[in-house]
């Protein structure tokens, strides 16, 4: 039986973990750990959803370590927000974990091997994408992108890559990425998707050889360069069969989001990257399944259906809050991806310090 969770993020993501684990009837301790002292994260404000530890840098590179000393004698499990510890989590029999793709976890990570793996086996479209030996403008007449294959290098954040409409702009590409460390392998060139918020889709819940629980969802408020406000929509063109296809080839089991967005051109939705834990609008899949994601995650059992009715939106309460004129057509039929309560003490407090 697990007797403590350990979230190793304290914002947007965890924190609305923590709240469905509550939701869920879980009473132990979840502990969220944050990365910054300066910064106050999010979880900080809800101390009756979890404590939130400090975890440094030279701590970061020995985290299963670093738990079992913490927490050594607890059957604890470990749910992942982002992917900075799914690698050196992988396999260690001292956690309870999610399987995820198993021993196709590199594979996964890295999108170049990914779309190789998707087009090898016919699982499903992906964006033509070359390495970044190739000449871009041979490939790609008019804009075009470049993409870093991993989002994380061990426990370093790397950078995105950025849109590419002149030879300047490749330049400019060119000599940040080698400041950033970046070698010609860590990247490549892939074709321009469209860049509306709405023709980026995901299907998103749960997969394993038996339950297979997903919705759709789109962004459709951004700010920042992030959805602010997810809606859950009808499948627009089998993307839940090409997803579980895809799952299906990985023996995939554990939460994920799969993210698609429209080639213009062809009509056809194209893979992008598939995240292997849970995703920023996890809550809305886990009210719409009476949390039965965080069970199973727990290894209990978990509603396998998903409601019709139920809340249409994932709201993200920081921006929802200074936005409340567009905030309020949603809020009805919504749900906050957080408490939406000392949130606003937060923002007065930030606005201040201003």
């Amino acid at each position: 039986m697990i007797q403590r969770v350990v979230i190793p993020s304290a914002h947007v993501n965890a924190t609305g973990l923590a709240q469905s684990l509550r939701e869920s009837g879980f009473a132990g301790p979840i502990v969220c750990l944050k990365h910054k002292a300066n910064q106050r994260s999010i979880a900080e404000r809800f101390p009756a959803l979890c404590t939130v530890r400090l975890i440094t840098k030279p701590e970061s590179a020995r985290l299963p370590d670093l738990l079992m000393e913490w927490f050594g004698g607890e059957e604890t499990a470990v749910l992942f927000t982002d992917e900075r510890y799914l690698q050196i989590f992988h396999d260690d029999g001292r956690f309870h974990l999610t399987r995820g793709p198993g021993s196709l976890l590199d594979t996964v990570l890295h999108k170049g091997q990914f779309y190789e793996f998707l087009r090898t086996n016919d699982l499903g479209p992906t964006p033509h994408t070359v390495d970044s030996s190739v000449d871009p403008t041979e490939i790609f007449p008019g804009v075009y992108r470049t993409r870093v294959w991993r989002s994380w290098d061990q426990q370093q954040k790397r950078p995105r890559g950025r849109l590419i409409r002149s030879k300047t702009d490749l330049a400019q590409w060119r000599d940040f990425a080698a400041a950033q460390g970046l070698t010609h392998t860590d990247w490549g060139y892939q074709a321009q998707l469209s860049t509306a918020p709405i023709h980026n889709v995901s299907v998103c819940g749960w997969h394993d050889e038996s339950i297979q629980q997903y919705i759709v969802t789109r962004r459709i408020e951004v700010a920042a360069g992030l959805g602010w406000v997810v809606e859950r929509i009808e499948d627009p063109n089998d993307l839940m069969a090409v997803t579980s296809r895809i799952l299906d080839a990985l023996s995939y089991v554990g939460p994920f989001e799969l993210e698609f967005v429209l080639d213009l051109e062809s009509r056809v939705y194209r893979v992008i990257e598939l995240n292997p834990r849970f995703w920023m609008q996890h809550r809305l899949a886990n009210v719409l399944t009476e949390h039965a994601l965080v069970r199973r995650a727990l290894g209990q059992r978990g509603r396998t259906t998903v409601k019709d009715g139920g809340p249409r939106y994932w709201i993200q309460p920081d921006v929802a809050i200074t936005q409340p004129l567009r905030a309020a057509r949603y809020r009805l039929s919504g749900i906050w991806g957080y408490p939406i309560k000392g949130s606003l003490a937060a923002l007065i407090r930030r606005r201040l310090r201003r």
